[in-house]
Formats: C-alpha cells, sequence, structure tokens
C-alpha cells in the first residue's frame, strides 16, 4: 500500500485549532505552510489527533474541528471549490482535487435515490477522530459555500461508538449514526442545484489547470522526485536562487538530468515553478492577512507591478480581486463558532 500523507495546511489548522483549546497536539511548533508541497505522514498526523484527544479528554474533538476548520485548512482546493459554478461542481472538485489535502482516504459520489452519498473509504487505518473531522468538514464547508441551512439527511460513520449521537448531532446540527456500513455524508440530490456564494466562473475555469498539475506532482508515481525538486524551489523564490541552475545544484544534478527527470513526472521546469507561485499567491489573497508586495517578494517579484500581472495571468482577476472575493469570511472560516 502506497504511503499517505496529509497537507500541512490541514495539519497545521488541526494544531492551532487545538492550542486554543490548551491542548498541545504535537512536539514542535506549527510550520507556516504556502503550498501544497509541504506534507506529513499518514500515520504522523493520525497519531498528532489521536494524542490531542487523549490530552483533552474530548472524544468529540475531531467532530469540533471539522465543524471549525473550513476552507481555511484546504488552501487552493478550498479556493476553487469555493468559486465553483454550483454545488454540484464543488463537490466534484472534492473528488478530483482532494488528494491536495489528504491522501488518507478515497472521495467517491454516490446517487441513492432522492439522496446523494459523499463517501470516504481510507487509504490505512485511521481513529476515529479524524474520520469524524473529515466529515464534519464536508458538512460544515458545504454550508459556509451554499447556506448555513443547507439540509443534510445524516452523517454516517462506520466505526460503532454508543452515546454518542447527541453530543455529535448538537455539533453539526443534523442526524449521526454509528455503526453504519460506510463513512458517509447524506444529503438530498436536489443540492447540486444549489449555487456556492462565491462562484466565479471565470476564476475556477482558471485555477482548475493549476490544480490539476498540483495532484500530478503529488500524485504521480515520480512524485517524490517531483515534490523534492517543488521543496527546493519553493525555499529558493524568496532568494532569488530558483533558476534550473541554482534548483539542480541543490539537488546534486545537472541541469540536464532534472528536466529529464521532472518531464518523466510530466511536469515542466517553468510550469512547475508558476504553479508554485500561483498556488502561494492564491492561498496567501484569500486570507487577507498579507500585503501585496510582501507576497510579491515572498515570490521572488522585484515589483508588485509585475507581480500583478502574473496573478492576473495566473486567474483571470486582479490581486485585489482575488482578495476581495475571499477574504471578508473565508480567511475567518477556521475558526468560525461550531454549530
Amino acid at each position: 500500500m502506497a504511503p499517505t500523507d496529509v497537507s500541512l495546511l490541514y495539519a497545521d489548522a488541526f494544531r492551532e485549532f487545538t492550542g486554543m483549546h490548551g491542548v498541545v497536539a504535537s512536539n514542535f511548533a506549527p510550520i507556516c505552510t504556502d503550498a501544497f508541497v509541504r506534507r506529513m505522514q499518514g500515520d504522523e498526523f493520525c497519531s498528532m489527533v489521536e494524542r490531542a484527544v487523549t490530552q483533552s479528554g474530548d472524544v468529540d474533538l475531531g467532530f469540533r474541528f471539522g465543524a471549525t476548520v473550513g476552507g481555511r485548512g484546504l488552501g487552493l482546493l478550498g479556493v476553487a471549490t469555493a468559486a465553483a459554478p454550483a454545488l454540484s461542481q464543488s463537490l466534484v472538485n472534492l473528488i478530483r482535487w482532494q488528494p491536495l489535502t489528504s491522501t488518507l482516504g478515497k472521495i467517491s459520489i454516490v446517487r441513492s435515490g432522492n439522496n446523494v452519498r459523499l463517501c470516504l473509504t481510507p487509504r490505512q487505518s485511521m481513529p476515529s477522530a479524524v474520520v469524524e473531522g473529515i466529515l464534519a468538514g464536508w458538512v460544515a464547508f458545504g454550508r459556509f459555500l451554499v447556506d448555513e441551512a443547507l439540509p443534510i439527511s445524516a452523517v454516517e460513520l462506520a466505526h460503532d461508538s454508543p452515546g454518542r449521537e447527541r453530543e455529535a448531532e448538537s455539533i453539526l446540527g443534523c442526524p449521526v449514526v454509528f455503526g453504519a456500513h460506510e463513512n458517509a455524508v447524506v444529503a438530498p440530490a436536489a443540492i447540486f442545484d444549489a449555487r456556492p456564494r462565491y462562484a466565479d466562473a471565470g476564476l475556477h475555469a482558471s485555477l482548475s489547470g493549476w490544480l490539476d498539475d498540483c495532484v500530478r506532482v503529488i500524485c504521480d508515481n515520480q512524485h517524490r522526485m517531483l515534490m523534492r525538486v517543488a521543496e527546493v524551489m519553493l525555499d529558493g523564490l524568496v532568494r532569488g536562487e530558483a533558476s534550473t541552475d541554482r534548483v539542480a545544484d541543490q539537488l546534486m544534478l545537472t541541469s540536464r538530468t532534472l528536466q529529464r527527470r521532472l518531464a518523466a513526472g510530466g511536469i515542466s521546469f517553468s510550469r512547475l515553478r508558476e504553479l508554485l507561485r500561483a498556488s502561494v499567491a492564491v492561498c496567501r489573497l484569500s486570507t487577507g492577512r498579507d500585503r501585496f508586495m510582501d507576497i510579491a517578494q515572498r515570490l521572488g517579484f522585484d515589483e508588485q507591478a509585475t507581480f500583478s500581472r502574473a496573478v492576473r495571468q495566473w486567474t483571470g482577476r486582479s490581486p485585489r480581486e482575488v482578495s476581495r472575493l475571499f477574504a471578508t469570511d473565508y480567511g475567518q472560516l477556521r475558526f468560525a463558532p461550531a454549530r
């Protein structure tokens, strides 16, 4: 079985959430992550969650985290999903690009009568709190995208946990069933037609091409090499050391060998560099916390005007438009009160 991993954007959201509740979820400081390439091993993340549950004594910690993490833990995946023209496309995005956040499980959509089931099939043994956090996150993010009153028929969990239904239902605002035959969020099929509040067909289309390449970097058979190149490149951007020769030197390769190995993974050096810049820019702009010039310098741009032109090329929107679309609510979503 292939090793699993979790984006540090998501892992850091969990660390920050538990820290706000007086729980030290990990023995190392949170890492300020910029892009999908920063990852934590799946086993390590699961152990971190288990420790947090034990330290807090709160068996419902996973539900509480999922109900508050929202899009802030999803990074570029969350932004693109929020910009989809219909919730049906948001769900397709979740499946198509889910590895950007986590490879812990496989997501599928199943139509069953008048209902739709968004199912999670674990790729490895996972603590119940991890599964509960993922499904609770789907519910909370769906409601944020469309309507806080979005009807959810049930959250079904394959593990059995008698006596927890009442508290779980209070947190999620919908029926919760333990001991089901699979892990799933069940909702009326009519939700497919709902329009997300941040729907922006142009931005969604622009981001789609970048996200497909993001997933290629993570999931390709060569991705360990691709990920290593991406990490070195990301670190070098701010110092202006992200040229082919500089990155090749860091990896103790010739430029020709580096280009050949990237090509074997289905991506060029220049495309990977722009992919990293685009993903960092959109994620940071969506929080509304950074000055545009600070983001530009982080990505190796000497002038804000050059950065602005690049953002428009990547997204079809100016930096101010991207930030205005998401920052007011999206940047605060992570720690919104649980239902």
